[in-house]
Formats: C-alpha cells, sequence, structure tokens
C-alpha cells in the first residue's frame, strides 16, 4: 500500500516538473521570440535597388580639402551643371550689376604665359562662413569693395573667396558678389620650345610618365611624357574651363578615378569619357544629351560649370591613357 501511494505521489511529482518545464520553455520562447521579430528595428539600412543603382548622373565623391571643407556628396551635375546648368548660372551672374566691375586686362595677342584668376567685388558687408552647408559657422566678414578671388563656387550659388588685400579666406553668399563677364581667349599660341621651358622651369613632379597643364588663359590642355629629369609635349587639346561665375579651380591636383559617360535627368544633359582630377571637377567631352547627340559643341572658349571640356577624341584619349596618379597643374 505505501508502495503504491509512493508510486503515485512520484508520478505526480514528474508530471508537475514537466508542466513547469514545459511552462518555462514557452515563455522563455515567448520572449525570445518578441526579441528577435517583436521588437523595434535600430540601425538597420534597407537596401533598395534604387540605393544601389549607381546611375550616370550621381557620380559621387566625399571631398575634404585642405582649407577644412566637407564638401561631401557632390554630384558631377552639380559642378559641372552641364548645358542647362549652364544656362541657369549664366541667369544668375545677372542678379548683380556685372557691368560696373572691370574684366581682368588680358593680352589676348601676348606670348607671355598668365595666370588666370577670377577677381570678384563684394558689393555689401557680409558674413563669411567656414563652408556652405547647415552646419555652417562664422568666421568673419567680407566688407563692402573688398577685392577678392574666387577660389570655387557651389552651385553658382555660395562661393569660396580669398580676399587680396590679406588672404583671409571664406564662403559667401551669390547675392554679396560682383562677377566681372568672362575675359576673351588669348588666341597667341605657344611654340612647343616656349610650352616645355615654362613647365620645365617648374621642376614640377608627378607619380606616373605623363603631367597634365590646363592654360585658362588660352584655353588649352597639354599633356607630357617624362623624358629623363624633364617633360615632353605630346598633345595639345582645345578646351572649354569654367565661366567666371562658376571658374574651374586653379592649382595642382591628381587624376583619380573616370568613367565612360555620365547623364544627368535634372539638367536633361551629360558627356562622354570623365575623368577626375580634383573632388567633383572632371575633364570630359562636350555636352550630349541621353542619346549620345552633341548639345554644346563650343570649345576654347570659358564656357562650362568648372569641368574641363575637350572634343569627345581628346576626352577619350586622356581617360584610356593618363593614369591615376598623373599630376595635373591649372593656372
Amino acid at each position: 500500500m505505501n508502495y503504491r501511494r509512493r508510486k503515485k505521489n512520484g508520478i505526480i511529482k514528474m508530471l508537475l516538473i514537466s508542466v513547469l518545464v514545459v511552462s518555462l520553455v514557452g515563455f522563455g520562447f515567448y520572449k525570445l521570440k518578441n526579441k528577435l521579430f517583436l521588437a523595434p528595428e535600430k540601425n538597420v539600412s534597407t537596401i533598395t535597388n534604387e540605393s544601389v543603382n549607381n546611375t550616370s548622373d550621381e557620380i559621387e565623391s566625399t571631398e575634404v580639402n585642405s582649407d577644412g571643407d566637407n564638401v561631401s556628396s557632390k554630384t558631377v551635375d552639380t559642378e559641372e551643371n552641364t548645358a542647362a546648368g549652364d544656362t541657369s548660372a549664366q541667369a544668375n551672374s545677372n542678379d548683380s550689376d556685372t557691368s560696373t566691375i572691370e574684366v581682368e586686362k588680358t593680352n589676348v595677342n601676348s606670348n607671355e604665359i598668365i595666370d588666370s584668376p577670377v577677381f570678384a567685388r563684394v558689393n555689401s558687408s557680409a558674413i563669411a562662413y567656414d563652408g556652405y552647408s547647415d552646419k555652417k559657422k562664422t568666421i568673419g566678414e567680407f566688407n563692402e569693395n573688398d577685392k577678392v578671388e574666387i577660389i570655387k563656387d557651389r552651385g553658382t550659388t555660395w562661393y569660396k573667396l580669398k580676399r587680396e588685400s590679406d588672404g583671409f579666406v571664406g564662403w559667401v553668399y551669390k547675392d554679396k558678389l560682383e562677377i566681372p563677364n568672362d575675359p576673351k581667349t588669348n588666341e597667341n599660341e605657344l611654340s612647343t620650345e616656349e610650352i616645355e621651358n615654362f613647365i620645365n622651369s617648374k621642376k614640377y613632379s608627378s607619380k606616373t610618365n605623363n603631367f597634365i597643364w590646363v592654360n585658362i588663359d588660352r584655353q588649352k590642355t597639354y599633356i607630357f611624357d617624362r623624358n629623363n629629369e624633364s617633360w615632353k609635349l605630346i598633345k595639345t587639346f582645345t578646351s572649354g574651363t569654367g565661366l567666371n561665375i562658376s571658374p574651374t579651380v586653379r592649382g595642382l591636383y591628381e587624376i583619380g578615378g573616370r568613367g565612360d559617360s555620365f547623364y544627368s535627368e535634372r539638367f536633361k544633359s551629360g558627356a562622354k569619357y570623365w575623368t577626375r582630377f580634383y573632388g567633383p571637377y572632371l575633364f570630359h567631352s562636350v555636352t550630349m544629351d541621353k542619346d549620345g547627340n552633341v548639345i554644346d559643341p563650343t570649345l576654347g572658349k570659358r564656357v562650362s560649370n568648372g569641368c574641363i571640356r575637350l572634343s569627345v577624341d581628346d576626352a577619350s584619349w586622356i581617360n584610356k591613357n593618363i593614369l591615376d596618379k598623373t599630376r595635373v597643374y591649372i593656372n
């Protein structure tokens, strides 16, 4: 009798323990399920076809230059703007009375080699910022009638300026500037000897066996081959650099990146054979429509929104023959 009672009690205990274990397991699974499937998502990036579709009008770069400007996600169609962008940019230049500004004097028949900075006048006191983004900070002020050099622009809306009198640098909005009209192109051709002597006198180096010089004054792009310790001219291309309201950056840069073509739906324009030399600034062909038809064949004058335009053949030659890290000098 006692044996049967003990056996019965043992069975009851086992059943109770089993029920408890099942309950605990079920509760744990419920909590785990909530944690895995019902909890709010955190730091989850949804990758869509749109986000991975690197269309031609979204060629981007993140540029942090020596001045500390954080210029992120600058697109090709922002700086170059191509044909449609050039039209709107020219309209922006009429916001100020540019007729009151003296165009920088150039001798269009001189064999002198000169730099081609774009100078403007500040038309009223202007707050200077460290950039143009929503997070920009005030760093000083430009005074009325200050003569300033335009270092570069952001979509012909914001301008990075350098004051001539003391070298102060800052960004200002376009309505504070009077920018002169574009100067004429110097039509005097330099001889091969003059070109080579000038570049070799600069003692510039390159990490490849080529060197590029863009002469804004003459709207020419010169390509050099390394010849022992000097540079030998091998190609001369007629170019189309930036308008005064959207100048091509000047200085020393390096080739870095390339592509077959780009097209901007926003501006209904694009180009072939782009080769990057600085952030959103490129060598590329004359502008084209979506089907590859030339929109604006203009070369030999300031015409772009900052990029350097070339004929289709010349843009293709640079794209296919000039290696990354090749030094580029623009004056």
